[in-house]
């Protein structure tokens, strides 16, 4: 069973060969051309092409060919398998600056105006 993670929406079709226009979830829509396959409704469909378009991506997904076909994915999420994904080296998180000792200076008086 995959990890799927959400990674944007179809938001319409785009030409007549079954492209789809894409609002990309992602931190960089460059992730789009790293990804061999994504998930529609469960489905896996192979991501032929990527490309930027305006503040969009442009998707081919293998199998769907025509506009009646992308059409049919309308208002459809797309999903992303987390093996899929590069980690990146993550920065250092709370509980290693938590160690630190407590510090119980008490504050000066607030100064009213």
């Amino acid at each position: 069973m995959p990890n799927l993670l959400e990674c944007g929406r179809i938001i319409n079709t785009h030409g007549v060969r079954g492209e789809l226009k894409v609002e990309p979830w992602c931190d960089s829509p460059d992730l789009f051309g790293q990804l061999t396959r994504l998930y529609v409704g469960g489905q896996p469909y192979q991501l032929e092409t990527a490309r930027p378009h305006k503040s969009f991506m442009l998707c081919k997904l293998a199998g769907i060919d025509s506009l009646e076909q992308a059409m049919a994915l309308k208002t459809q999420t797309l999903f992303l398998d987390r093996p899929d994904v590069p980690l990146e080296e993550a920065p250092p998180s709370i509980p290693h600056t938590t160690a630190l000792a407590p510090h119980d200076t008490p504050l000066p008086p607030a100064s009213r105006p």
